[in-house]
């Protein structure tokens, strides 16, 4: 097993060659198959070469981190197929963030590493039971069971850091519906115009909401279906972990990443492509219902719907 870890291929990601170099010179020492990858717009295409059973996240700046393992998860090809590990780098001050964002399963595991290696074995250490968990996976390949069980947890890496990026959009629409509304109503908007600028402004990344929910709960009462729900993308993930549905109905405003673009990642998922999605629209635009069809879309619901409709729409997958 030692010399199966040894081999195991580690790509260490950064920003910056002159942080990133000392870093590949502390594993050469342990690990005989390093990669480095220092340029965003090679970053994705390092992944899919290498093919990395670890990946090291030396990025001075954990947002940094966040944003470059993002870009990976929505653009490589293997992303989603090939299992791995993170290992995430950072300083002191950041260590509770480090240690919240692997509680949540959003890496695996973090090093406290900046300015200086506090533990100088730490880092190699981490790698080391990293590429321990795939040393048997060599002679025998994973199981339909463990390759599942990755895309879950990336597809919930995914959805975390998606909801970080709308609640970052929310803020700044917030900012400038209140902007708005100060330029309506002079320098001192009242409260009223306030509130309205703001569900405004909320309006564009609002997911199917609690009161949508249970209106598709009602008119789906009398039939035989178990119903579950996902108030945001960033919930479907870890439902789909536990849950197998025979349909997906998916509403196309999701916060962070519509759910078109949700519904073409579940499509280019091995584990979750053959569940059929019904995509639920505001929009009759064209465009709109051919894009829904060009992702993958069975079928697509047009807003407002009555029950008899929704159910002539879903029964036929439910059969």
């Amino acid at each position: 097993m030692t010399r199966d870890v040894r081999t195991q291929q580690i790509l260490v990601a950064g920003d910056n060659a002159d942080d990133v170099e000392p870093i590949r010179g502390v594993l050469d020492r342990e690990f005989k198959a390093i990669e480095v990858s220092t340029h965003p717009d090679r970053d994705v295409a390092d992944f899919d070469r290498v093919k990395p059973k670890v990946v090291v996240l030396a990025f001075m700046e954990i947002d940094k981190a966040q944003q470059y393992y993002l870009r990976v998860l929505r653009h490589s090809a293997l992303a989603h197929s090939h299992p791995h590990r993170t290992v995430l780098l950072c300083a002191k001050d950041d260590a509770r963030v480090a240690f919240e964002l692997c509680e949540k399963e959003s890496f695996d595991d973090y090093v406290l590493y900046w300015p200086q290696a506090y533990d100088g074995h730490r880092l190699a250490m981490s790698v080391w039971i990293a590429c321990r968990d795939f040393a048997p996976l060599a002679t025998r390949g994973p199981s339909p069971a463990e390759v599942d069980e990755h895309v879950a947890r990336l597809a919930a890496m995914e959805g975390v850091i998606d909801g970080q990026i709308a609640g970052e959009r929310h803020v700044a629409s917030a900012k400038e519906a209140m902007a708005r509304a100060s330029q309506i109503a002079g320098s001192r908007p009242t409260v009223k115009q306030l509130q309205h600028a703001l569900a405004a402004s909320h309006e564009g990344v609002k997911p199917i909401s609690a009161w949508a929910g249970k209106l598709i709960a009602k008119a789906l009462e009398s039939q035989p279906w178990d119903l579950v729900f996902a108030g945001e993308a960033i919930e479907a993930p870890g439902k789909l972990q536990r849950v197998r549905p025979t349909l997906i109905l998916m509403d196309v405003n999701l916060p962070g990443i519509d759910g078109l673009e949700l519904t073409e990642r579940l499509k280019a998922t091995p584990a979750l492509a053959a569940i059929p999605v019904i995509v639920l629209t505001g929009e009759a635009r064209r465009e709109t219902l051919e894009r829904s069809r060009t992702v993958g879309a069975a079928s697509f619901i047009v807003k407002p719907f009555n029950r008899d409709g929704l159910i002539a729409k879903l029964a036929p997958f439910m059969a």
